[in-house]
């Protein structure tokens, strides 16, 4: 192993143990701007995971994008990935305050957290980690035994 890569390794050891310390505690907007410089220096200099999601866009949309629309497409990736994982830190604290706080389901999809039991199929869409936490809290305030209760 190179001198230059046990450095890195070091510098992510180190970076990431701050993240896991304080994360949880900066308001939601830092979270989000942190997440979204993270997302741009990955893709910036992460060439090898920068190369294959450009062949994977190119395999999922051949000539009907164009190189730049790819990119863009790529970059986002790169930042909702940091967003998942610097939500995950963010969540860890005052996760039923803050879900109720940041996630809302549409009504119509009510009726499913009233059935028992019930698997969910989702995509990868957003922060599908959180989304686990947010319905099992979401399931906790309805119906029980035919009645409705409250969760506080």
């Amino acid at each position: 192993m190179t001198l230059a890569r046990t450095a890195r390794q070091i510098a992510e050891v180190l970076l990431f143990g701050c993240f896991l310390v304080f994360m949880p505690f900066l308001p939601r907007p830092a979270v989000v701007r942190i997440a979204n410089c993270l997302g741009a220096i990955a893709f910036r200099f992460s060439r090898r995971d920068r190369r294959v999601a450009m062949a994977n866009l190119d395999v999922a949309f051949g000539a009907t994008i164009s190189q730049d629309q790819k990119t863009r497409i790529a970059r986002a990736s790169f930042r909702t990935f940091a967003l998942v994982v610097m939500d995950i830190l963010w969540f860890a604290a005052f996760t039923r305050r803050r879900i109720r706080a940041t996630v809302r389901f549409d009504p119509s999809f009510d009726h499913y957290f009233r059935s028992s039991p019930v698997v969910a199929v989702t995509g990868h869409i957003g922060n599908w980690e959180i989304m686990g936490k947010a319905a099992a809290l979401h399931g906790e305030a309805q119906v029980v035994d035919g009645g409705e209760r409250a969760v506080g």
